[in-house]
C-alpha cells in the first residue's frame, strides 16, 4: 500500500508560487529613507521630484512604451482629471576613481501619477487583458515592455493620436509635435488638443519589462500608479545603527 504519510509530508512541503511584489516603492518615495544596494553602500531618499501634470480626461489611464502603435496593453481607471507626475530621487555616494575623491549625485529611481494624498495602504501588479496571476512562478511579474528604454503614462482613450504625435516629435523631431522635457527622467510630453489629453514619456534604465504597481487605500480607491525605472540589484533599507552609522 502506498506511504500515505510520505504522500501527505511532500504535500505539506508543496508552497504555490510567489510572484514578485513591489519591494520597497513605498519607501523610494519617502524622504530622509536610507537605502543601499550590491552596487552603493549609502543612498539617501530626496523629496519627490514634481514633473508637470498630466491630463486623465477618459477615466482610463495607460501605462506602456509610447511606440507601441497597438495600443496600451496596461490600463486602469482613474477619476477623469489632471494628476501631478513625479519622480523619486536618492542621493547616491561612491568613490570615483576619476576624480580621485568621494562624490554624490541624485539618480531617479522611479516615477509615479499621484491620484490623491491619501496614503498607500496596499499595492496591486497592474495587469494587461492576457495576463493571469495564477501563471506567475516566484519573483515574476507582469508588466509593460519595452525596447527603447521608454515608457509613459497616457490618456488610454487619446493612445492613437498622442502615440503618433510622440513618434512625430522623437523620429521627425517636429518641434510642433510635443515638448521635449529636460534635466527630468520625463523626456517628451505630447498633447492631444482636441480630447485635451495628454502623453508623458519617462526614461527607464534599460529595455525588458517594468511591472506596474497601482498604490490604493484602505477604502480600494486608486491613490498612485507608480514604475520603478531604476536597476535596484539588492536593495534594502537601512534601519537602526546601520542608517545612523551609514555602513
Amino acid at each position: 500500500m502506498p506511504d500515505r504519510g510520505a504522500a501527505a509530508l511532500a504535500q505539506d512541503e508543496w508552497q504555490p508560487p510567489r510572484p514578485a511584489g513591489p519591494g520597497h516603492l513605498h519607501e523610494l518615495f519617502r524622504p530622509g529613507t536610507r537605502m543601499s544596494t550590491s552596487h552603493f553602500s549609502e543612498m539617501t531618499v530626496l523629496e519627490p521630484v514634481r514633473s508637470g501634470t498630466l491630463r486623465v480626461p477618459s477615466g482610463l489611464l495607460a501605462v506602456d512604451s509610447p511606440d507601441n502603435g497597438e495600443g496600451p496593453q496596461i490600463t486602469i481607471a482613474v477619476p477623469p482629471g489632471e494628476y501631478v507626475l513625479e519622480e523619486a530621487q536618492v542621493s547616491v555616494g561612491y568613490d570615483c576613481e576619476w576624480t580621485g575623491g568621494w562624490v554624490t549625485r541624485a539618480d531617479t529611481t522611479a516615477v509615479r501619477l499621484l491620484v490623491s494624498d491619501v496614503p498607500v495602504v496596499f499595492w496591486q501588479m497592474a495587469l494587461g487583458a492576457d495576463d493571469d496571476l495564477r501563471l506567475l512562478g516566484d519573483g515574476e511579474a507582469y508588466g509593460f515592455s519595452t525596447d527603447s528604454a521608454t515608457g509613459c503614462f497616457a490618456d488610454a482613450a487619446a493612445w492613437g493620436p498622442l502615440q503618433r504625435l510622440f513618434e512625430r516629435a522623437l523620429i521627425e523631431n517636429d518641434p510642433d509635435a510635443g515638448e521635449h522635457l529636460s534635466d527630468s527622467t520625463y523626456i517628451l510630453r505630447t498633447t492631444d488638443r482636441n480630447a485635451a489629453a495628454d502623453l508623458t514619456a519617462f526614461a527607464t534604465c534599460g529595455d525588458g519589462t517594468y511591472p506596474v504597481w497601482v498604490g490604493r487605500s484602505a477604502s480600494g480607491d486608486v491613490v498612485c500608479v507608480a514604475v520603478t525605472v531604476d536597476y535596484l540589484p539588492d536593495l534594502r533599507v537601512l534601519r537602526g545603527r546601520e542608517a545612523t552609522s551609514g555602513s
